[in-house]
C-alpha cells in the first residue's frame, strides 16, 4: 500500500520532508493520514499534494531542533472516509541525529 523507503532520518535543526505515495487507494477514499511517534511526541497529519499526487510529511527546522536525539519507531495510519482505519507502516524506524557541525551565519 505504501511505496518507497519507510525510514526517516532527521538531523536536529534541519527541515525535513518525506513524500508518501499510497498505491491502490484513491485519494477520494482517504479522510486523513497521520505519522505518529510516541517517544518524540509527533502526531502530524500529512498534507495531500494534488499536483504531485502524493502525501507530504514536513517538519520545520524549529520542530526538529527540539526533537530528542534517538533511534525509535513511528507508525503511518490511514483514516478512510468509510470509517475504517489501517496502519500501513508499523514500527518503522526514525533516527534523530544531533547536529554536530554547526554553521555560523
Amino acid at each position: 500500500m505504501i511505496k518507497g523507503n519507510k525510514e526517516i532520518l532527521v538531523v536536529q535543526g534541519d527541515s525535513y520532508q518525506k513524500n508518501v505515495i499510497i498505491e491502490n487507494v484513491e485519494p477520494i477514499n482517504i479522510d486523513a493520514i497521520y505519522i505518529s511517534c510516541k517517544d518524540l511526541a509527533i502526531n502530524k497529519q500529512l498534507t495531500y499534494n494534488n499536483e504531485e499526487q502524493r502525501y507530504e510529511f514536513f517538519l520545520s527546522a524549529d520542530e526538529t531542533m527540539n526533537l530528542k536525539s534517538m533511534l525509535t519507531d513511528f507508525d503511518i495510519t490511514i483514516y478512510f472516509t468509510d470509517g475504517k482505519v489501517k496502519t500501513i507502516s508499523y514500527k518503522a524506524k526514525i533516527n534523530v541525529l544531533p547536529k554536530i557541525n554547526k554553521v555560523e551565519r
